[in-house]
C-alpha cells in the first residue's frame, strides 16, 4: 500500500474536487492510503463524504492586492498568488514543505498547485500533474499568452516572467531546491494527465509526455435533467448567481420558446422563478452533465473547461458567460473554431441579444458542433479513472 497525496492550490469551482474525487476513491479501492489537500473545504463533503480519504486544508495565499493592470501569462497570475515577493514565496514553499513532511507521501498528484511542486522537488517526491492545460504550462517553454484577445508588447510579458523566475530562484537558494530557467520549469513532473480535449491546449504542439484523458466522468449520484414532453429547443444551463449578465441571459431564455433545464445554485429574481411543469426549470443541486446533454440542443454556461469539454463531446453548440481568465480563454477558443459564442463583462445589451439570437438560430454553429464531436470522439472513450490511476501507480512503483 502506498500513500498518495493530492494537492489543489489555485483555481475555482467544483471541477477540481470532482476530478480529484473520482481518482482518489479508485485509489482507495486499490488499497492505497489517500490524503487530499484542497483549497476550498466548504464544498468538499459533496464529493468525499463517507469515504476513507483524509482531507486537509492546502496552504494558500490569502492577501488580495490589486491585480496587475494586465494579465497575459501565468506569471502575471502567480505574481499576486504569493510569487510577487521572495519572502512571501518562501513562506508558501515552507508551508507546503511542512505538509509534505507531516503526510510523507510516496507520490504527490498536482491539480493547479505549483508551490506543492516546488516543495515536492525539495524531497525528491515523485510528481504527477493531473489538471487541465491552462494550469499546466509546458516545462522548458516561455510563458504562453493566455489572453490573446488583449494586445500587449512581448517585452512586457517577458519582464514579468523574469521577475517571477528571479523570485523562485532566490527562494530556491534559500530552501535548497533546483533553480528554474522559465517559470514553466516549476511544472516538471514524472507523469502528466491533462483532463480536457487537445483543442483547448495552447501547448498541444509542444507536449511530449502528457496524456490527454478527456473529461471527468459525471457523478452518478447527481440526477439527470428531466426534459419532459414539452416542445421547443432544449437548452441546458450551468450558471452561477451574481455574475455579469447571468440574469439578462436567463430572461432571454425564459422569454424564448426554449425548454430550459439546468443548475443554478442561488435565488432567482421573482420574474425568473420556475413554474412547475413549465419550460423554464432550474435546480439548485448539481446535475449529471453528460447524461443531461444527451437530449439537449445547446448549452449555456460560464466556460469551465470540464463542462465545456462535455458539451463539445456531446456535439452541442455552446454560449458562454465567462467570469475569469481561464473561462474567457476557453470561450475565445470556441468562437475561434465555430461551435459557440460568448459575451464579456463589457458587452452591452445590444451585443448580448445579437450573439444570443445567433446562438439560438445558427445552423452553421450546430453543424460545427457535430463535426467537433466526431473529431474528438476518441477522447470520450478514454478510461479516465483507470488510465490516471494506472499512471500514478506506475510512478510509485518506479
Amino acid at each position: 500500500m502506498s500513500h498518495i497525496l493530492f494537492a489543489w492550490e489555485l483555481g475555482e469551482d467544483l471541477g477540481h474536487l470532482a476530478r480529484i474525487a473520482v481518482v482518489a476513491k479508485e485509489l482507495v479501492a486499490r488499497r492505497h492510503k489517500v490524503t487530499v489537500a484542497v483549497k476550498d473545504l466548504s464544498r468538499a463533503s459533496l464529493f468525499f463524504s463517507g469515504s476513507d480519504i483524509q482531507l486537509m486544508q492546502s496552504p494558500v495565499w490569502l492577501p488580495r492586492p490589486r491585480k496587475p493592470p494586465l494579465t497575459k501569462t501565468m506569471a502575471d497570475i502567480l505574481a499576486y498568488r504569493g510569487y510577487g515577493t521572495v519572502d512571501g514565496l518562501t513562506s508558501l514553499v515552507q508551508a507546503w514543505s511542512s505538509l509534505l513532511e507531516v503526510t510523507a507521501p510516496d507520490a504527490v498528484v498536482i491539480d493547479y498547485a505549483p508551490t506543492a511542486l516546488l516543495a515536492a522537488s525539495r524531497f525528491n517526491i515523485p510528481r504527477v500533474v493531473f489538471s487541465n492545460s491552462f494550469s499546466f504550462p509546458q516545462p522548458g517553454m516561455p510563458g504562453q499568452d493566455i489572453c490573446p484577445w488583449i494586445p500587449a508588447p512581448l517585452n512586457v510579458m517577458r519582464q514579468k516572467e523574469r521577475q517571477i523566475v528571479d523570485n523562485i530562484n532566490t527562494t530556491a537558494a534559500r530552501l535548497g531546491f533546483q533553480p528554474v530557467h522559465h517559470f514553466s520549469d516549476v511544472f516538471k513532473h514524472e507523469a502528466a494527465f491533462i483532463t480536457e480535449l487537445p483543442m483547448f491546449d495552447s501547448h498541444r504542439h509542444y507536449r511530449q509526455d502528457a496524456h490527454y484523458v478527456g473529461t471527468t466522468p459525471s457523478g452518478d449520484n447527481f440526477e439527470t435533467a428531466d426534459w419532459g414532453a414539452v416542445s421547443g429547443k432544449r437548452i441546458f444551463v450551468y450558471l452561477k448567481p451574481s455574475r455579469p449578465h447571468v440574469d439578462t441571459v436567463l430572461r432571454l431564455l425564459k422569454n424564448s420558446e426554449a425548454v430550459v433545464r439546468g443548475y443554478f445554485p442561488g435565488d432567482l429574481p421573482p420574474d425568473l422563478k420556475p413554474e412547475t411543469g413549465g419550460k423554464f426549470q432550474l435546480s439548485n443541486q448539481p446535475l449529471n452533465v453528460e447524461k443531461s446533454l444527451v437530449e439537449a440542443d445547446g448549452a449555456v454556461l460560464h466556460g469551465g473547461i470540464g463542462t465545456l469539454c462535455q458539451v463539445v463531446l456531446a456535439g452541442k453548440p455552446a454560449f458562454t458567460l465567462p467570469t475569469q481568465i481561464e473561462q474567457t480563454f476557453n470561450s475565445y477558443r470556441i468562437r475561434e473554431v465555430g461551435n459557440g459564442d460568448w459575451i464579456g463583462r463589457k458587452s452591452d445589451n445590444s451585443e448580448i441579444q445579437q450573439r444570443f439570437q445567433n446562438f439560438m438560430t445558427s445552423d452553421t454553429m450546430a453543424q460545427r458542433a457535430n463535426a467537433l464531436a466526431e473529431e474528438n470522439a476518441e477522447f470520450g472513450e478514454v478510461s479516465f479513472v483507470e488510465t490516471v490511476c494506472d499512471g500514478i501507480e506506475g510512478v510509485v512503483r518506479h
